[in-house]
């Protein structure tokens, strides 16, 4: 549901309009006309959360704490630019508006992290073949060890919140009736959004554990001992070609994993930042309507003589919340101990067994140089190889302008000049170039204000048409005229 508003009434002494009801399911299209001037303009700050309500209930996208700050993350409001917002290259606000968005974001930098480290590591091969394949053997290796871990305590924590929901739901369900709406809802968000931070948590614990024993392959050269051998060796051909021997091929591997994780790591730490200021939101909202409610209830025949509920009184009426939230806690920390026991404590153990692994790839390929049985490539073929592996290193800037064009295409719009250049007159294009951005933003509901009578039917028809393309990719948006 992208807005759903419920008999609204408002605080101000200046509405212009005393009660609004709305409802818009996601993937709509609604035309709204509403021929007072004022009125109009009233009605607009409501839906980007302007006005504060004073009775009734108002969400976006099912979330029901909505001020301008949450609309302005949710709600893109197209309108008329402003002289100075036409002085921005157009392709300047699709890219900047790309790189807001996280997905993209950590996406685009692993791909350039994987794309760097595998170019570095054919570099330092320096085009011996078994080298070369060592290299990616060992990256192989490593991949397959982090992806099966970390698919593994997905699944385990996907299951986990998966059936904290479910008895959430029934918690719900089993709520006494004389409880207003508004307080039942939010307090079962706030404690689906509970577990969401606690297993993010656990997550992120995950992660720091894995970071650290991956690390820890980058150390394990005093598990084979031909390089000081080599070093040491009254050989002269071995002693000149120490190096060889070395224990360098799981550099790049490793370190271009330890960016990865690190990207993640730093993604769940903001995650978690974010949710913790929303369970605050929740709290202050939740502790707002039971303070709401306790004052109905004094309005009430029985309770006429008392001026106020003692602590005790108000804690002893909210039992079954309490009880809720400290059974949940229980809960999440029985979660929590099985998955340190299950998947974040073994980690060490398991890597261990890949080192060993790694260990024997490289001693196997000792045994191929001490028996000179080394293979190269021609250095024609090494070169073009190597520019190829450059050549494929996008920086994340790059790779947004290639998504940017990709969009573009996708949605069959045709403004390829406009977004080139930093002219901005058409009205048209403006509204194609908002709507992308939003899209980038990962936003929702688009309200268009006063837009429509700039454009001519013919321009209306063909942004009608776009918006049909677009839902066909994004079937939950929303647009509001």
């Amino acid at each position: 549901m992208s807005y759903k508003i419920k008999e609204l009434t408002f605080r101000s002494k200046k509405a212009t309009l005393n009660k609004v009801d709305l409802v818009v399911d996601d993937g709509q299209i609604v035309d709204i006309v509403i021929d007072n001037k004022e009125q109009m303009n009233f009605f607009k700050k409501v839906l980007l959360g302007k006005k504060k309500n004073n009775s009734g209930r108002f969400q976006i996208d099912d979330f029901d704490i909505i001020n301008r700050a949450y609309t302005r993350k949710h709600v893109e409001f197209i309108k008329r630019d402003t002289w100075f917002q036409r002085t921005i290259p157009s392709k300047w606000i699709l890219v900047l508006s790309l790189l807001f968005d996280q997905s993209f974001l950590r996406s685009a930098a692993d791909k350039y992290i994987e794309k760097k480290y595998e170019y570095l590591s054919l570099v330092a091969s320096k085009g011996e073949a078994n080298d070369k394949r060592l290299r990616q053997n060992i990256d192989n290796l490593i991949s397959k060890h982090i992806n099966t871990k970390i698919r593994e305590e997905q699944k385990a924590l996907n299951s986990a919140i998966s059936e904290q929901k479910k008895r959430n739901q029934e918690k719900f369900l089993a709520i006494p009736e004389q409880w207003p709406i508004q307080i039942r809802l939010l307090y079962k968000a706030r404690e689906n959004l509970e577990a969401e931070i606690r297993t993010a948590t656990l997550m992120l614990m995950f992660q720091q554990n894995l970071w650290d024993n991956i690390y820890t392959l980058n150390e394990l050269r005093d598990n084979c001992s031909c390089e000081y051998n080599a070093k040491h060796s009254s050989n002269k051909r071995l002693k000149k070609n120490w190096k060889k021997f070395a224990y360098k091929q799981t550099y790049y591997a490793v370190n271009k994993q330890l960016r990865v994780i690190s990207t993640k790591i730093a993604d769940l730490r903001i995650s978690i930042f974010s949710k913790k200021r929303k369970l605050n939101q929740f709290d202050h909202q939740i502790w707002f309507e039971f303070k709401k409610y306790f004052k109905s209830l004094l309005a009430l025949e029985e309770y006429k003589s008392k001026k106020r509920f003692t602590w005790t009184e108000q804690d002893e009426m909210r039992k079954y919340f309490l009880d809720w939230r400290n059974a949940n806690e229980n809960s999440l920390n029985e979660i929590e101990k099985n998955q340190r026991e299950l998947f974040i404590d073994p980690i060490r153990q398991t890597t261990q067994a890949l080192g060993g692994e790694i260990n024997f790839l490289i001693h196997q390929y000792h045994e191929r140089v001490l028996s000179d049985e080394l293979e190269y490539l021609e250095k024609h073929r090494f070169a073009m190889q190597k520019k190829q592996k450059k050549k494929e290193i996008k920086s994340v800037f790059k790779q947004a302008v290639e998504q940017m064009s990709t969009s573009v295409d996708k949605y069959n719009i045709k403004f390829e000049w406009f977004v080139k250049s930093s002219v901005k007159y058409l009205s048209l294009n403006i509204v194609y170039l908002k709507i992308l951005k939003a899209i980038n933003l990962k936003k929702k509901n688009i309200i268009f204000s006063n837009i429509t009578k700039h454009l001519s039917e013919k321009e209306l028809l063909q942004l009608l048409e776009t918006i049909k393309r677009i839902q066909e990719n994004h079937p939950f948006m929303t647009f509001i005229f």
